[in-house]
């Protein structure tokens, strides 16, 4: 995104689209794996957080 971002010139237009996606788990679910990075750690923080206040284990 980052390297597209800088073959436009200040003043172009730009089409932005999203979210995409969901953070559902599974209500079966038993553990959990989460990679992420950047500004893409956002929505997991809050997952994580969700999860600490329902005592998930």
């Amino acid at each position: 995104m980052t390297r597209g971002l800088a073959t436009h010139a200040v003043g172009d237009i730009a089409y932005i689209d999203g979210p995409h996606g969901c953070f559902d788990l599974p209500k079966e679910a038993n553990a959990i794996v989460i990679f992420a990075g950047g500004i893409g750690v956002a929505p997991f923080v809050s997952l994580l957080g969700l999860l600490l206040a329902l005592a998930w284990r």
